[in-house]
């Protein structure tokens, strides 16, 4: 409950870039290589280079997250993001191909509402104090 809008919407960015680099470094490689399309350690190496990509969208969607006023709506924000994020990055890295872009897609969206559930929680507007009379 971060009382400073400035404040709450920088760290909401920095969160959803941390987001997005953890979504492309750690999460899809270990997904992928679940789904069979190829090593975890080869997954990585490939989308290792499209990580700032990642952060940079995943920032604005944190961004975006802390500007809604509810839990799932934050939800929904990110697991667009993630829904977009996921197909593009298999695209641009191992390879367009239908399942393994599927396999992104539902990676980011399961991932992503998850996170927007959590930032969603942390980045709620503070509520205003009660008065003593």
């Amino acid at each position: 409950m971060v009382r400073n809008p400035h404040v709450r919407y920088l760290l909401a960015m920095l969160l959803g870039g941390c987001a997005g680099l953890s979504f492309t470094i750690s999460v899809l490689p270990v997904v992928l290589q679940m789904g069979r399309i190829g090593p975890q350690i080869e997954m990585t190496r490939v989308l290792v280079p499209l990580w700032p990509w990642a952060a940079l969208l995943w920032a604005v969607g944190g961004f975006s997250a802390a500007r809604v006023t509810g839990l799932l709506q934050s939800a929904v924000v990110l697991g667009v993001v993630g829904a977009v994020s996921g197909p593009l990055l298999v695209a641009f890295g191992p390879g367009a191909a239908p399942v393994p872009m599927a396999i992104g897609a539902v990676s980011g969206v399961i991932y992503g509402g998850l996170g927007g559930l959590i930032l969603g929680r942390i980045l709620a507007p503070a509520e205003p104090e009660e008065s003593a009379p």
